[in-house]
C-alpha cells in the first residue's frame, strides 16, 4: 500500500489532516479499534502525589539532558511540546496547531499558536521554537537528538507563529520528533535550568535530584480538558515495595512500575486498580561490539543464543509480556518483521557458536541495577542459570544501587542491562538507538549496511517498499547487532480510588509520561 503523500493539484503540501490519515493508512499511527472516549472530571483542585521509580540524584531540568522515567513526567509537565501523542497514539496538534510538508517531505512548515504564555508571562513565539530546536543542533551540542536533526539544513521563523524546517534529505516521521519531551519548547536564549520555566501545564516550584519534585498549576494554561489538580508532588522511591506500600497507605495516589509478581496481589486489594498497557519498551543486555571480546559475532550469538526469555518473561515478569527477538521493534509495530524466526533458549547452539569464537572459555560480568528494570535482578539471576548449559561460558552478576546507575554504569562497562521506552515510530528507535553516529547507541555496534537502510527508509513513501528494508534491519540486528533484546513487558501502573484520569496508553506507560497534567482527584 502507498503511503498518500500528495494533497490537491491546486495544494501541493501535505496537510496535517492528510499526513495523518496517510500514516493512519500505513499502521504508523496506532489507532485502536473501540478504544473509549475520555471524559474529564468537572472538579479541579487537590494536590496529586505519586510515588515514581526512575529517579536519579544527577536529573537536571534542562529537558535535553533528561533520562528515565521521573525526569520525563516533569519535563512534559513543565515544558509544552510542540505535538502531543493520544493514549491512542495518535498525533495531535499541542504548541504547533498545523503542520505541512511537500511530496518528498523535506520541506517543513509548523504553524505556532497564538496566545500562549510562558509561567513568567512571555508570550510565546516562533523564536522561542527555533531556539529549543537548535539547542540540539550542531557539534557542541549534548543532546541525544543531534543524529536526528543532522539532517536539518535550515530553520526559520517566517513570522512570529510560523517556522519553517528544511531537511538536507526528507523525512517523513520527522514530525513525531516533536513529540518528546527532550524537545520542549523553552523561552529563545533561556538557560536557567535550576530555575525551569516552560509553557506546560504546570511551574515548578521545587526540584530535588532523586528524591522529589514539587509543581504548582499554572493559571494561564491554554490545554482544555487537562491540570485538573491545584499542584504536585512527586516523590522518587527507587524501591518497588516501599512504592506498593506507598499506595496501600494511601501517601500515594497512583505509582508507576508495579512489579509484575505483585500486580495481581496489588489488584486484590480494596481502593487499588491495576492498569496494564501492551508494552512496546524494549528491554535489552547491551555486548560493546566495538571492544574485545564481544566485537566477536560468535560470541554474542553465544550469549543470545544462552538467554532463556520465555523463562524471563514467565518468571521474572509473571507472564505479563512478550519474548524480545534482538530487535527494539514490538510485535504491535507496524513494521514489526513477523516472518523472522523467533530466536529460542538453545544451548547447544550456544555452544556452537562459543566453540567457533576461538575464546576457549570466557566469564562474562553483567552489571545490573533496578535502574534497569525493577525485574532486572531476577532476569539476570535467570540468564545465569541458564548460561551454566552453555560450555565455555559462566556469568557473574554485579548489581549496582540505582542511584548513578546511568551515569555511571550504562554505556561505560562492557556488558549491562538497559531498557527503552516506547519511541512513536521505528525510525525513531532505530536512528536514536542503533545507528553508527547515535550518540545512544549503547553497544557501540556499527554496521554500514544497517545505517543505509535506516537512512533510506526515512525518506520512502511507499509501505511495502519502507517495510522491507525495516525487515533486512532487524535481520541485521538480529543476526549481527550486539544488544540481546529480551522482552517487551506489558506496562503496569497502579492507583487508588481517589484517582481518576489514569487509564491503558499505547504509547508507554502513566498515561504516555504525560500522568500530571491528565489525572484528576475525584471528590
Amino acid at each position: 500500500m502507498a503511503m498518500q503523500l500528495t494533497g490537491s493539484t491546486a495544494d501541493p503540501r501535505i496537510s496535517r489532516r492528510v499526513f495523518a490519515k496517510g500514516m493512519a493508512a500505513t499502521g504508523a499511527v496506532a489507532l485502536l479499534a473501540g478504544a473509549a472516549k475520555r471524559t474529564f472530571a468537572a472538579n479541579k483542585g487537590g494536590t496529586l502525589k505519586l510515588g515514581m521509580q526512575g529517579g536519579n540524584a544527577s536529573d537536571v531540568m534542562d529537558p535535553m539532558l533528561g533520562v528515565d522515567n521521573v525526569i520525563r513526567a516533569i519535563c512534559y509537565a513543565t515544558y509544552d511540546t510542540l505535538v502531543e501523542l493520544s493514549p491512542s497514539a495518535e498525533l495531535t496538534p499541542s504548541l504547533a496547531t498545523d503542520w505541512s510538508t511537500d511530496k518528498e517531505a523535506k520541506d517543513w512548515i509548523f504553524d505556532i499558536r497564538k496566545g500562549v504564555e510562558f509561567h513568567n508571562g512571555k508570550t510565546l513565539t516562533a523564536a522561542d521554537v527555533v531556539y529549543s530546536i537548535q539547542r540540539h543542533m550542531g557539534p557542541d551540542t549534548q543532546s541525544p537528538f543531534v543524529s536526528l536533526l543532522a539532517s536539518v539544513d535550515t530553520i526559520v521563523a517566517e513570522n512570529d507563529h510560523q517556522v519553517r524546517i528544511v531537511l538536507k534529505d526528507g523525512n517523513a516521521d520527522f514530525v513525531y520528533f516533536f513529540e518528546d519531551y527532550k524537545l520542549g519548547i523553552v523561552q529563545d536564549g533561556f538557560d536557567d535550568w535550576n530555575n525551569a520555566i516552560g509553557a506546560g501545564a504546570y511551574k515548578l516550584t521545587e526540584f530535588e535530584p532523586g528524591v522529589r519534585a514539587i509543581g504548582e498549576r499554572n493559571p494561564n494554561y491554554w490545554k482544555e480538558g487537562r491540570a485538573h489538580v491545584d499542584s504536585y508532588e512527586l516523590v522518587v522511591v527507587n524501591d518497588s515495595t516501599a512504592r506498593s506500600n506507598g499506595l496501600s497507605t494511601g501517601v500515594f495516589h497512583a505509582i508507576n512500575s508495579v512489579e509484575r509478581k505483585v500486580a495481581l496481589r496489588l489488584a486484590e486489594s480494596p481502593g487499588i486498580a491495576i492498569i496494564v498497557s501492551p508494552g512496546k519498551d524494549n528491554y535489552t543486555c547491551a555486548m560493546t561490539a566495538s571492544a574485545d571480546p564481544y566485537s566477536n559475532n560468535h560470541l554474542r550469538l553465544a550469549m543470545k543464543y544462552g538467554f532463556n526469555r520465555q523463562q524471563a518473561i514467565d518468571r521474572a515478569f509473571s507472564g505479563f509480556g512478550d519474548v524480545g527477538n534482538d530487535h527494539p521493534l514490538a510485535r504491535s509495530d507496524p513494521f514489526f518483521h513477523s516472518e523472522l524466526p523467533q530466536r529460542e533458549y538453545d544451548p547447544d547452539k550456544a555452544s556452537w557458536h562459543f566453540q567457533q569464537s576461538g575464546l576457549g572459555s570466557h566469564s562474562a560480568e553483567l552489571f545490573t541495577s533496578p535502574a534497569a528494570g525493577s525485574e532486572a535482578i531476577d532476569v539476570a539471576q535467570i540468564y545465569q542459570e541458564a548460561l551454566k548449559q552453555v560450555q565455555g561460558l559462566d556469568l557473574t552478576i554485579t548489581r549496582t544501587p540505582a542511584d548513578g546507575y546511568w551515569s555511571n554504569i550504562w554505556m561505560k562497562r562492557p556488558f549491562f542491562m538497559s531498557y527503552w521506552t516506547a519511541r512513536p515510530t521505528a525510525d525513531l528507535i532505530l536512528s536514536y538507538a542503533y545507528t553508527s553516529s547515535a550518540k545512544y547507541n549503547e553497544s557501540q555496534w556499527k554496521n554500514e549496511k544497517f545505517d543505509q537502510l535506516i537512512t533510506a527508509a526515512k525518506v520512502e513513501t511507499d509501505f511495502d517498499t519502507r517495510k522491507q528494508m525495516y525487515w533486512d534491519a532487524q535481520e541485521l540486528l538480529h543476526n549481527e547487532g550486539g544488544s540481546i533484546v529480551y522482552a517487551f513487558p506489558d506496562l503496569i501502573d497502579a492507583h487508588g480510588e481517589k484517582l481518576g484520569g489514569l487509564g491503558k496508553d499505547f504509547v508507554r506507560a502513566f498515561a504516555g509520561g504525560r500522568v500530571i497534567e491528565r489525572v484528576w482527584l475525584e471528590g
